[in-house]
């Protein structure tokens, strides 16, 4: 069996994640993430909640590194590609863990600012 044909018969046996479960799943997503902090997040952010998935991703391309913008470009994918979702969200909850580690080393940060001065 060649490569093409492994393939093939791999996308064969896919099946879609049903888009209600993709709902729920990023809005779990989307709750962790919480408020966007840069304005280019907000218009990704934005572009998501309209259904705009390629913009949205676009907007995602702009600041590649930016954790916020790559799980919202990951759940973008999962609406765009059923098929794939689960793996999309899997990426993306990765993403969004380091989003709020970032937010509670941040608040942390200022706590203890807070707390010393």
């Amino acid at each position: 069996m060649q490569v093409n044909d492994r393939v093939s018969e791999s996308r064969e046996k896919l099946s879609d994640l049903p888009v209600s479960t993709i709902q729920g799943l990023t809005d779990c997503l989307l709750y962790e993430l919480g408020e966007p902090f840069l304005p280019l997040e907000q218009e990704a952010l934005q572009s998501l909640k309209t259904q705009d998935y390629d913009l949205a991703k676009r907007f995602c391309l702009s600041d590649p590194c930016n954790s916020y913008l790559a799980a919202i470009s990951c759940i973008a994918s999962a609406f765009r590609s059923p098929m794939v979702a689960d793996s999309v969200l899997r990426d993306a909850a990765r993403h969004t863990a380091d989003v709020a580690k970032l937010r509670a080393e941040s608040r942390i940060a200022k706590e203890f600012q807070k707390l010393l001065a």
